[in-house]
């Protein structure tokens, strides 16, 4: 008995230095502020010119064994998925607007990834990556740091689809000078464990509760973030709690980035969604992909930029 105690207090004592010191932080956030916006509907929204410009970097791959393992394993749909090990691509989105300023949606993999290190992920990170088989890849200047350098790019904004790493791990790149936001289911156990090492050094993180959000069908909330109709975010959750997808309007039309409430144009396609970070998420993940269909659907003159796929595949 007297052992087995031991065994135990070694054992939680590891887990309790690990998560402190890897991980898990407590951090002060301040609400996105939320204005009502004018419009009410995509088709207002859609007759607005769009002056954003908008740029997909690609900051690195993810190698993996399969991409099927992204997806709804539980979906009727997945047997026609094709089966691949190619990599995914890991993106970032930088936007730039004439008042607006300068912007990313997401942040990719800053440079670290293109060292012998592979990344700058924590310790839960580490161990996640090397449990699931995962390895990254990076060719010179493709990093979040070089693109923002190659590009005099200088973001004041960064509004983030979720926290997962592939999502995440450009911040130190930003050297804390910019705020960040993401939606606020998004700040739970798991993400303070696995994110808290970049959220020490941000200038300002918000939580964006889109909740507060309006009714735009097909989705069931959509925030206007700038007040003027250029930037909604929308919600798109079941991947992970507080998933969030923006709609931009660029000087090239309307675009959709899903982040990972859609992985891939295939997937897409036929309609098989992501995995849920947590199994009781599977049908939030499955109704967000629905009325992402749906949208697409209603207005054909969006551009889909999904998770992780080659941006010039075309979607359905």
């Amino acid at each position: 008995m007297i052992i087995t105690l031991s065994v135990i207090v070694v054992v939680l004592g590891i887990a309790i230095f690990s998560v402190l010191r890897y991980g898990f932080v407590f951090v002060k956030t301040a609400d996105y502020p939320v204005a009502a916006s004018p419009y009410k509907s995509w088709d207002e929204v859609f007759r607005s010119a769009g002056r954003f410009t908008l740029l997909p970097w690609q900051t690195g791959w993810v190698a993996v064994p399969e991409r099927s393992r992204f997806l709804d394993q539980a979906s009727e749909q997945l047997p026609a998925f094709p089966a691949s090990t190619k990599p995914l691509p890991v993106w970032a989105y930088y936007l730039k607007h004439p008042k607006r300023g300068e912007i990313l949606i997401d942040t990719g993999f800053d440079k670290s990834f293109s060292t012998p290190r592979h990344g700058n992920y924590n310790l839960a990170g580490r161990l996640y990556i090397r449990l699931t088989g995962v390895r990254h890849e990076q060719t010179r200047g493709q990093s979040l740091d070089e693109r923002l350098a190659q590009a005099q790019a200088h973001p004041e904004r960064v509004f983030l689809t979720h926290l997962h790493f592939d999502h995440t791990a450009g911040l130190p790149a930003l050297s804390g000078k910019a705020a960040v936001a993401v939606g606020k289911g998004e700040l739970d156990f798991v993400s303070r464990v696995t994110n808290g090492h970049y959220f020490r050094a941000l200038a300002r993180l918000d939580t964006i509760d889109i909740e507060k959000g309006q009714p735009m069908p097909p989705f069931a909330k959509a925030l206007d973030l700038l007040g003027d109709g250029s930037l909604w975010g929308v919600k798109t959750s079941g991947h992970t709690p507080g998933h969030l997808s923006y709609v931009v309007m660029t000087e090239d039309g309307p675009v959709l980035i899903t982040g990972d409430a859609c992985f891939y144009y295939d997937a897409l396609s036929l309609g098989v969604g992501p995995f849920a970070q947590y199994p009781g998420d599977r049908d939030k993940a499955r109704e967000s992909l629905r009325q992402i269909r749906a949208f697409l659907q209603a207005y054909p003159q969006v551009k889909v930029f999904v998770g992780h796929d080659d941006l010039e595949a075309h979607a359905p």
